[in-house]
């Protein structure tokens, strides 16, 4: 039998900073002879379809539908590995002997795990986490319905934000994979990449370009696209469309996206990949950027599949720059000019 003090630390579980005072953590030496302290979901974990994060009025739900997916986000994926490694943690977590004890205040993440038939197989609160002396991981601390407390050796991620677990990435895609790009604006504006991969070709030509940051700028609108938001597809039945922007790659690659902006001015995008022919060009007459991009058959098959699971059935929320760029015309290509507008203003996790 041993005593490890838990040290004193600051958490964060969502938007919620967990405070935690001097904790007691009594354990056994061998862990095995713990009692789990989710014993149905130990045996079940399989038949988990719903995860509930959060309380009343400030809940996220992720569900299993041909992988895990964000259900108050249009059903946009979720990142697979994040929820199967919870899963897991929890089902391998032993109770503690006793209680944990704690002074000071404390705020606590809900989470509820759901079956098929709404049968929940764990409801507890993650209370905390902090170190434990002598140990470089962390502990996370779980209160159980019952009064009984659990460990996990480990920090437990249980966000109740979507970007806490959604795929970071709607779609990247190089500019330099980008054989053509045409813009939703009205007359739209083309570039074209040259057949040696030095640059971009603009159609048509524009007084307002200077060098090569423009063309580059409107052949590179699909890289670092980060998820915020999302909605039905349907929801865009009201709104203003902006018209469809092309983009066609060296690989066999064709994306249409169209944009829409709702009454409070925000855009959003439907992607719709699918194949198209590979463009006539021999490797060794690209630019090395481009060769160093372009992408094999089977591995432009993963990205289309990919792109569509991301964008099928919803509208995805896009930045403002990103949505300028999408639509410029000719007549408003002066406002691509800041070499880091667009780097600036784009958001990652």
């Amino acid at each position: 039998m041993r005593t490890l003090p838990l040290l004193a630390g600051v958490g964060v579980i969502g938007a919620g900073l967990i405070g935690l005072a001097a904790l007691t953590l009594t354990g056994n030496d061998d862990g095995d002879t713990a009692m789990p302290a989710f014993p149905a979901l130990a045996q079940h974990q399989d038949a988990v379809t719903a995860i509930v994060l959060g309380d009343e009025g400030q809940t996220l739900r992720l569900t299993r539908e041909n992988g895990w997916r964000l259900a108050d986000k249009a059903g946009y994926p979720v990142e697979n590995e994040k929820v199967e490694g919870l899963l897991a943690a929890l089902a391998q977590s032993r109770l503690s002997e006793t209680p944990l004890q704690a002074s000071g205040s404390q705020t606590s993440q809900r989470v509820r795990l759901e079956t098929e038939q709404g049968e929940a197989l764990a409801d507890f609160r993650i209370i905390g986490w902090g170190g434990v002396a002598g140990q470089i991981e962390p502990v996370t601390a779980i209160s159980h319905a019952d009064g009984g407390v659990s460990t996990i050796t480990g920090r437990l991620m249980a966000g109740n934000q979507a970007e806490d677990w959604a795929e970071p990435h709607v779609v990247d895609i190089s500019r330099w994979r980008i054989a053509q790009a045409v813009t939703a604006g009205d007359p739209p504006v083309e570039v074209v990449q040259r057949p040696d991969g030095s640059g971009f070709n603009l159609q048509p030509e524009s007084s307002a370009v200077e060098g090569e940051w423009i063309t580059q700028t409107i052949a590179g609108a699909l890289e670092r696209i980060y998820f915020s938001d999302a909605l039905p597809l349907e929801a865009g039945a009201g709104m203003e469309e902006l018209g469809e922007a092309r983009y066609t790659t060296l690989d066999g690659l064709r994306i249409t996206a169209r944009l829409l902006r709702d009454n409070e001015k925000q855009v959003w995008v439907h992607l719709e990949p699918q194949p198209s022919p590979p463009i006539n060009q021999d490797r060794e007459s690209m630019s090395l950027m481009a060769q160093a991009q372009v992408k094999s058959p089977e591995d432009v098959e993963r990205e289309i599949a990919q792109v569509r699971d991301r964008s099928a059935g919803r509208l995805l929320r896009v930045s403002d720059v990103t949505a300028m760029v999408m639509t410029v015309t000719p007549g408003s290509l002066d406002r691509l000019s800041q070499p880091t507008e667009r780097q600036t203003s784009e958001e990652g996790p």
